[in-house]
């Protein structure tokens, strides 16, 4: 695939720009074969209306939104990465993740400390909560080659799991205190999955906080 780049400098908010008043236009550009062409604008501070003013049917404008590039993939069998930090008594934590392969019994993100706490999708590929010893299931099916954001606020008897942003299912049990490891991809054989964007905080973020988070779309 042949692709350029090309940067503008406009918008009526930006800081230094040239683009004062009136409506910044983009000239057009033809593309022959298989090309693609990014256009940057790395000075719009608040959005972006596309518009094509031609009366010409020939015209016609698609936008794509890429996936992220930078992810961390683990395509082979038992690869996982994992940290240590500090002791803490509450914690978020969230990531974006495609699973590629098995996503039945999967294990996505495992806290350790407390009393251990693990994000994983069950039998049937539904995701599920364990805290200790105790599974809440959401009932929620996540399908292979979909991004998904999860994240989990742990903060003792008050456990919750959110999907895109929606709060989905709390687990009572007990998580305990003194959480100080995180490991995300499968500790097994045959799991597999794309990671992107993970973050955690120390502290229990509460239903908006985790919406906006989502929303961002990145940390």
């Amino acid at each position: 695939m042949a692709g350029s780049s090309d940067t503008y400098k406009v918008g009526l908010h930006n800081v230094g720009s040239y683009q004062v008043s009136g409506r910044p236009w983009l000239k057009d550009v033809t593309l022959t074969g298989v090309e693609s062409r990014l256009f940057e604008f790395p000075n719009v501070t608040e959005f972006i209306n596309i518009c094509n003013d031609h009366n010409s049917s020939n015209h016609n404008l698609e936008i794509v939104f890429c996936e992220p590039k930078r992810a961390i993939n683990f395509g082979g069998n038992a690869e996982y990465l994992e940290t240590s930090f500090s002791a803490i008594d509450k914690l978020t934590v969230s990531a974006w993740i495609k699973i590629e392969g098995t996503i039945a019994n999967q294990r996505l993100i495992e806290i350790s400390g407390g009393n251990g706490v693990r994000i994983q999708t069950g039998s049937t590929a539904d995701l599920r909560l364990r805290v200790g010893s105790t599974t809440a299931t959401t009932g929620v099916t996540v399908s292979a080659g979909e991004w998904i954001n999860v994240t989990a606020v742990i903060n003792g008897t008050s456990n919750k799991l959110y999907l895109n942003g929606i709060f989905l299912v709390e687990n009572a049990a007990d998580a305990g205190t003194g959480f100080n490891g995180l490991s995300i991809g499968g500790l097994a054989a045959g799991y597999d999955g794309i990671y992107d964007e993970l973050v955690l905080f120390s502290s229990d973020l509460n239903d908006s906080e985790v919406s906006e988070l989502y929303n961002a779309g990145a940390a």
